[in-house]
């Protein structure tokens, strides 16, 4: 490790002025060890990678499933219903999804529907009207 003329210390090979060309890595994506530098082409690369997954996730997975198979909870997303929205639905038992051994859910477009229309079934319905007897007699 080096150090810089401010004092702090560098990772070895990476001085003060060559630092701008490298993105410290996040620490949530558990790869690497922490604090590993990633340059500028590998975070434009992992950039289009998770572009083209979210759009097969989006776009073209729901198209090929049809409406009976199983598929992850990110490919029923809609703007009604968020991947979370689903996700507490499936934990709580309001949509009928699967669990699979890595972890993820999994559902079917008709068990969302279903599934959403539930949702807000008691502000859906019309309200009763109070009865108004007499308190006093």
């Amino acid at each position: 490790m080096g150090r810089s003329s401010c004092g702090t210390t560098w990772r070895s090979g990476v001085t003060p002025t060559r630092r701008s060309g490298f993105i410290a890595r996040p620490l949530r994506q558990g790869t690497g060890v922490a604090g590993e530098l990633l340059t500028l082409t590998e975070v434009r690369e992992a950039l289009v990678v998770r572009a083209v997954l979210d759009n097969l996730m989006r776009f073209i997975l729901p198209a090929v499933a049809g409406p009976a198979r199983l598929v992850p909870l990110e490919a029923l997303a809609t703007a009604d219903l968020s991947v979370i929205a689903l996700r507490n639905a499936a934990e709580r038992g309001r949509l009928r999804a699967v669990r699979t051994p890595d972890g993820t859910w999994q559902s079917s477009k008709q068990w969302v529907t279903v599934c959403n229309a539930s949702r807000y079934k008691a502000l859906k319905a019309p309200r009763q009207r109070r009865r108004m007897d007499a308190v006093g007699s």
